[in-house]
């Protein structure tokens, strides 16, 4: 048995609020903890330079820069994953609803406010005045 077309949009509506959620969650707890953490390390690295007899902690910053890099770099995967999804959610009710956008948050704001499509970065220097625009590497293609 087959759902109607308006059973269809409901349950996406209630995924895309999910997967919404999901994003919000990971944003509001997760990415303090890992600031507190930075922090920490900050402090042990000036600790070790008014300290140089504790030694031990140059071995040991490296290991928490690992840390902080990888949850940070899982942390974003994951967001960028679920954002894509919702954005895969957007086209599918646009689609059903003969190409009107209905929500707008992922394929439309996000990649003109939050995530420009283009970085264009100034170049300042003795010599160097010049520009180099690239296509962000941040952005996911839409699939």
């Amino acid at each position: 048995m087959a759902l109607s077309e308006d059973k269809v949009i409901d349950l996406l509506v209630e995924e895309y609020r999910f997967v919404r959620a999901e994003i919000r969650m990971y944003v509001e707890q997760y990415s303090p903890r890992f600031s507190i953490f930075a922090v920490f390390v900050l402090s042990a690295l000036a600790f070790a330079f008014e300290n140089p007899k504790y030694d031990v902690i140059y071995t040991i910053i490296p290991i928490f820069v690992f840390v902080i890099l990888f949850l940070t770099i899982a942390q974003t995967h994951l967001i960028m994953s679920l954002a894509t999804r919702a954005r895969n959610i957007e086209y599918e009710i646009q689609a059903m609803n003969k190409g009107n956008p209905i929500l707008k948050w992922e394929s439309l704001y996000v990649l003109s406010l939050v995530v420009p499509p283009i970085i264009k970065l100034k170049l300042k220097g003795k010599n160097v005045r010049s520009q180099i625009t690239a296509i962000n590497p941040i952005l996911y293609p839409r699939s």
